[in-house]
């Protein structure tokens, strides 16, 4: 089962992704700002990350800047969350989802980059 580290300020919409997630068969990791989410990137080594970029403390940008120059988790896929209008072009940024947006929509991005269940072997 594929783990999604979810990085969102907004403690309502970080558990609403957690839900729909879970739901869906995913196991998640959660923080609501850059510093701890790069904590738990680190220590909990995420199939994928879900980043909002306008985070207190460490900002997404800095977070993407951290994890680059970390050779065990600077090739992990993120997934960007954002109102921001432009988007900076940046290694392992796999798609960015403009808010406000769909969970259903977040969910069916998430299965292109995050197997929900273990491939099982015959």
């Amino acid at each position: 089962m594929s783990l999604i580290l979810v990085i969102e300020d907004d403690a309502d919409i970080n558990v609403a992704i957690q839900e729909v997630l879970r739901e869906d068969g995913y196991r998640c990791a959660a923080a609501l700002n850059g510093n701890e989410g790069f904590r738990l990137l680190v220590e909990e080594e995420p199939d994928l990350v879900l980043l909002d970029l306008a985070l207190p403390g460490m900002t997404g940008l800095e977070f993407l800047a951290h994890k680059a120059a970390v050779s065990a988790v600077g090739q992990v896929p993120v997934i960007v969350l954002t109102a921001l209008v432009r988007v900076p072009k940046l290694d392992n940024i796999v798609a960015v989802l403009r808010k406000p947006f769909d969970l259903d929509a977040l969910v069916e991005l998430v299965r292109q980059f995050a197997p929900a269940e273990e491939t099982r072997m015959a």
